[in-house]
């Protein structure tokens, strides 16, 4: 995986989230490419406000041509197009913390959200 990349996400000319960019995150077999830039957008109101979906290079689908599962179509993030996953930890769930050891982080989150490329579906 790549380098790690930041920047805010402008909606109606207001901050509402920063971006996070994975770039060239592995894929298995299954799916169209070997590897995907990945997006996930950390909320102006984290840590209270956990992170909602995980995003994909925008051409990405099952070796077959399908359509992946949970895919909610092509999204605009930080000027690009970016095919949306559904992804979600439940509110009741979310309790943030620095130390991963104690409650809920980015890493969790993203430790989650990435199991959806795991496997081709």
């Amino acid at each position: 995986m790549g380098v790690v990349l930041a920047r805010p996400d402008y909606a109606a000319s207001a901050l509402t989230a920063v971006v996070v960019t994975l770039r060239d995150h592995p894929l298995p077999a299954g799916w169209s490419h070997t590897d995907t830039d990945v997006l996930f957008a950390v909320p102006v109101n984290y840590p209270a406000g956990q992170p909602d979906n995980i995003c994909a290079r925008p051409d990405l689908t099952l070796a077959g041509g399908a359509t992946p599962g949970n895919s909610q179509g092509i999204q605009q993030h930080a000027g690009r197009s970016w095919l949306q996953f559904s992804y979600h930890i439940d509110p009741n769930d979310w309790h943030p913390h620095v130390d991963p050891t104690l409650g809920s982080n980015l890493v969790d989150y993203l430790t989650g959200a990435l199991t959806r490329f795991e496997e081709a579906s």
